[in-house]
């Protein structure tokens, strides 16, 4: 999907890595399904890709992506752009912060 439309306005994969921060290889590893992007880089992409919300819909499970898909239309109908940047920090915050309790739970139950 990411592919579709960065082909369609002409976008390498420096320019889209180097225009949300990161690499070519992770923007291939994206559109390969090697890499799911995280929020942060998902919102970034969609921006500079002009991508509607609807082309997002399948990539995680129904209800996570349906409660996803709303909350993100929610912040970008009513926050400016500083404070949906801020959102988009407290998210990876707190996303990496559920990762890594699962992580020392899963590490907790191997030993």
């Amino acid at each position: 999907m990411i592919q579709h439309y960065r082909d369609g306005i002409g976008m390498s994969q420096d320019k889209l890595g180097e225009a949300i921060g990161v690499s070519s290889v992770s923007i291939s590893n994206m559109e390969t399904g090697k890499y799911m992007p995280s929020l942060e880089h998902m919102l970034r992409i969609r921006d500079v890709l002009s991508i509607p919300w609807e082309a997002f819909e399948g990539l995680t499970d129904g209800s996570k992506n349906l409660e996803m898909r709303h909350y993100c239309h929610m912040v970008e109908n009513n926050l400016n752009k500083r404070s949906q940047d801020i959102v988009v920090q407290i998210m990876k915050t707190v996303v990496e912060g559920f990762q890594e309790k699962e992580n020392n739970e899963d590490d907790e139950g191997k030993g």
